[in-house]
């Protein structure tokens, strides 16, 4: 079994939410903030078994999309890439509902 946390821009919640739901997949959802940037995300969480762990990332990768403007000047630093969503799939050890 897989955790997969997913930090995507606000603007593309709701139609993931929606695809992901679709497709079987039950994710929570939590309102996050960069912390580079500080800029406003949502981080999904859901457990996939191990046959889904490559369905998941791919609906997050299909619908999530680059901000408008996908680079950034930040000062001292130069210009940076803003991507899509940002995640992880981690192993999960233990799961129990309580």
């Amino acid at each position: 079994m897989k955790l997969i946390l997913a930090i995507v821009h606000n603007e593309d919640v709701d139609v993931l939410l929606r695809t992901l739901t679709e497709c079987g997949f039950h994710p929570t959802v939590a309102t996050s903030a960069g912390g580079f940037l500080r800029w406003s995300n949502t981080t999904l969480g859901l457990t996939v078994n191990d046959k889904q762990v490559d369905e998941a990332p791919a609906i997050i990768q299909a619908t999530c999309r680059p901000p408008a403007e996908p680079r950034i000047y930040v000062p001292g630093l130069g210009t940076r890439h803003i991507g899509a969503a940002t995640v992880f799939v981690l192993d999960v050890e233990k799961y129990d509902r309580c």
